[in-house]
């Protein structure tokens, strides 16, 4: 997910965490990439496939800033 070869990370200068990638990017493209990112990154295809390897539950773990 922080891979700085990800789109997400591209050419966003120090940014090491989402305040800064956002302080970086300016609120237009932070919000396209961010969307983008969390539309992509684990889709119901992931779920899927987890069903079928037998997984019958997950810990999803998020910040309380992501539930805004």
């Amino acid at each position: 997910m922080f891979s700085g070869d990800s789109e997400l990370w591209a050419n966003s200068g120090d940014a090491s965490d989402l305040y800064t990638l956002c302080q970086n990017l300016g609120e237009v493209e932070a919000t396209r990439r961010l969307t983008n990112h969390r539309d992509t990154w684990f889709t119901e295809d992931d779920f899927v496939t987890m069903v079928a390897e037998g997984v019958n539950h997950i810990r999803l773990p998020m910040g309380y800033w992501d539930m805004i």
